[in-house]
């Protein structure tokens, strides 16, 4: 299959995931994606953003408050015939009601929290198939070849549903496009729980590019399915995962045996890396692999200028 440039919009993960939710102005039905007509009821009324609805159900409730205390007021007023009882009612009247208001206005970001935690809780089976929807709109999009809208759909329903089923679809729109140093790429969220072929045609493009992908759980991963990623890959996959997993001393440290087993194969500034690596660390227990390293580095590339520097 041929790969596709692509430019992926911006997706930032630190906004509240229920900004990411709408709710249809007809029916009510949540969604992730503000699509012209309703999936639901497929009307075209517009939506609400969470945000919106909740600062709507919160002013409706101030509202409804402040007009209970009116009428308790105005009850009270109309069965008082003495006009100084009427002016002391009237005062404490006001005064309570303006207390109100003061007291609602410092607990409004409080209870507006309050009721989004109480609607998504009511609202919990409406989102799961409102999610259900869209990602059945996205499998469409993937059918249709349509790889980057659907890839952008699965995203934003990662933060909210992200099983091995969403995973493998990320993955299949991923392994379509090529993958550049400059993009916004994922991987502790693309992990599945079983070994998957897509997975690791995807981890071997990654971190060729952006090695920080490469974590403990990429490591993890990749030692558990040793053996499964052997039948289906080279060991150019290893050796990609183990050059980036030399960006820190304690992925050294947990994963030396894997490591080293690949080191043999490594590029020239890597070994270079793993020198300086385990020159920095003072322990006995890995003078094995620092003579190894060593002696890949004088072997392999002896007359190279900044080899021969170390000399």
């Amino acid at each position: 299959m041929s790969k596709t440039p692509v430019k992926f919009s911006h997706f930032t993960l630190n906004e509240k995931l229920t900004n990411q939710l709408y709710l249809c102005k007809n029916c009510s039905g949540y969604t992730l994606l503000r699509m012209e007509h309703c999936s639901h009821c497929s009307q075209a009324k517009g939506y609400f953003s969470m945000d919106q609805f909740i600062s709507k159900k919160y002013r409706l409730k101030f509202q409804s408050d402040v007009f209970l205390l009116l009428f308790l007021l105005f009850i009270a007023v109309l069965f008082t015939f003495n006009p100084i009882s009427i002016a002391i009612i009237g005062i404490i009247g006001v005064a309570v009601i303006i207390l109100l208001c003061i007291f609602k206005l410092l607990i409004r970001s409080s209870e507006k929290n309050y009721l989004l935690m109480n609607q998504v809780t009511a609202d919990r089976e409406k989102i799961k198939r409102g999610i259900h929807v869209n990602k059945t709109f996205a499998e469409k999009k993937i059918q249709d070849y349509d790889y980057l809208e659907a890839y952008e759909i699965l995203r934003i329903i990662g933060l909210f549903s992200n099983d091995d089923d969403t995973k493998k679809l990320k993955l299949t729109c991923l392994n379509t496009f090529i993958i550049r140093k400059d993009m916004q790429l994922e991987m502790d969220t693309v992990v599945p729980n079983m070994y998957s072929k897509e997975f690791i045609t995807y981890l071997g493009n990654a971190a060729k590019v952006q090695r920080h992908l490469v974590n403990k759980k990429v490591l993890d991963y990749v030692v558990t399915y040793e053996r499964e990623i052997q039948e289906h890959f080279s060991n150019e996959i290893f050796i990609i995962v183990a050059g980036a997993a030399l960006r820190m001393k304690q992925y050294f440290l947990n994963y030396e045996e894997f490591i080293m087993k690949y080191a043999d194969d490594l590029p020239k500034e890597r070994i270079i890396r793993l020198c300086t690596l385990l020159d920095s660390i003072h322990s006995y227990e890995i003078e094995e692999s620092k003579k190894r390293a060593h002696h890949l580095l004088h072997t392999k590339f002896n007359r190279e200028p900044f080899v021969m520097a170390l000399h």
